[in-house]
């Protein structure tokens, strides 16, 4: 696992440090009171413009505040359940530092550092332009219904206001979406290794104990991955749904509130739709490559074992000795006429030959899903369906929004 990811994930508290501190501790204390601030403030923000609404373009807004106080309150939920998993989070990561890779770790730190810089952009971004074009609500809204005379305070607070929000919602859920991903690369990586060593291997060198080798290698990174699938499989399940939200009603935003202010529509649709649309790819993308890595390795064997049955060495006796007590002796398996067999004594008839898991008839089973609560299936092929269902029911809620708008 990168550094500057493990690093975040221990800023958040979603992790423990490998050597604790009082620095250290500082700046989780910090960063974890400035969310809980951020969470508080927004949602107290949020109430008073719904209760006594300032004006009346913050009475057309009324819709976007209530979409940011689901997003934020996803990521809240969130980062509760990271806090409570961080001991199983801790202990994977320890396992996945022994799998790093140096391009991994390059673009893992480059990714981390735009998510960090999010906030800060956007914030800028965001105040520059309502300060540019003269609209004032923003601010009014920001500071609970008082307008401060001074330009440079309202910008200041604005600026802020909005960083906290965007620390909330999508910088947070962004970090365990990357550590996920990060994961699960890491993972495929191990087994791309693995499959590229399993290719070199000659079919006739690839006997019944190198096949016991591969199967341990394999069995190992499973561990890992069902590992992974335990601390994040919640996790990912909440990234996906708060981003699914955001990108249907931002979808809707832009067709709704683009006539009335295009500039500051278009240019916050374009910061949280972007990253979101990234991060929900990034999930998919990387979890369904422990799939195609599963089905590449046990092709890979089939195809040794059909070389050696080619090559007359498929009736190699395994020579394995089974356990089965003191009282059960001489049973053992065996390959007769290429197919295995329970010998009990020497007697093939005593026990009949059937669906026996033995050699390489192991390599066979090798599907394995990542999954989000078992409901959302992460999977390549996947990717362009969740863009069209997000395509098809935004276009849904804003053809019921039109329809509300009109009776009104």
């Amino acid at each position: 696992m990168p550094d500057l990811l493990f690093n975040a994930l221990c800023w958040f508290g979603f992790a423990y440090y490998p050597q604790p501190s009082r620095a250290n501790t500082i700046k989780t204390v910090v960063l974890q009171f400035l969310v809980v601030i951020a969470y508080t403030d927004t949602m107290v923000v949020y109430t008073i413009a719904f209760n006594s609404p300032l004006s009346n373009t913050l009475q057309n807004y009324m819709k976007i505040m209530l979409q940011n106080m689901i997003l934020i309150s996803f990521s809240i939920a969130l980062a509760i359940l990271m806090t409570c998993r961080r001991q199983h989070l801790t202990n994977l990561l320890r396992k996945l530092r022994f799998m790093r890779t140096s391009d991994c770790k390059k673009k893992t730190n480059v990714i981390v550092c735009c998510i960090f810089g999010f906030p800060f952009i956007y914030a800028l971004t965001m105040s520059s332009f309502h300060l540019g074009l003269g609209t004032n609500f923003m601010h009014r809204l920001f500071c609970y219904g008082i307008l401060a005379e001074n330009q440079t305070v309202n910008f200041i607070i604005s600026v802020y206001k909005l960083f906290a929000y965007g620390l909330l919602y999508p910088t947070l859920p962004n970090i365990v979406a990357i550590a996920y991903s990060a994961s699960c690369h890491l993972c495929c990586q191990s087994l791309k290794g693995i499959c590229a060593e399993m290719k070199k291997c000659s079919s006739k060198a690839f006997t019944s104990s190198v096949q016991v080798e591969f199967l341990k290698k394999r069995l190992r990174i499973v561990s890992v991955l069902e590992e992974i699938e335990k601390v994040f499989s919640t996790a990912t399940f909440i990234v996906c749904t708060a981003n699914f939200t955001a990108c249907m009603a931002n979808l809707a935003q832009i067709l709704v509130y683009a006539p009335e202010n295009t500039a500051l529509t278009l240019v916050e649709v374009f910061f949280i739709s972007s990253i979101t649309v990234a991060s929900m790819v990034s999930i998919f993308f990387s979890a369904g490559k422990v799939p195609v890595e599963m089905q590449r390795f046990s092709a890979i064997a089939r195809r040794h074992f059909e070389h050696r049955v080619i090559l007359g060495l498929g009736r190699e006796d395994t020579g394995a000795i089974l356990e089965f007590g003191d009282k059960v002796k001489n049973l053992y398996a065996k390959y007769i006429n290429g197919v295995p067999n329970l010998c009990f004594a020497g007697h093939v008839d005593v026990v009949p030959p059937g669906q026996l898991s033995w050699g390489p008839v192991l390599f066979l089973d090798g599907k394995f899903t990542m999954s989000g609560c078992e409901l959302i299936f992460y999977k390549r092929s996947t990717i362009l369906t969740v863009l069209g269902t997000i395509l098809t029911y935004g276009l849904l809620i804003l053809n019921l929004d039109l329809k509300t708008n009109s009776k009104n």
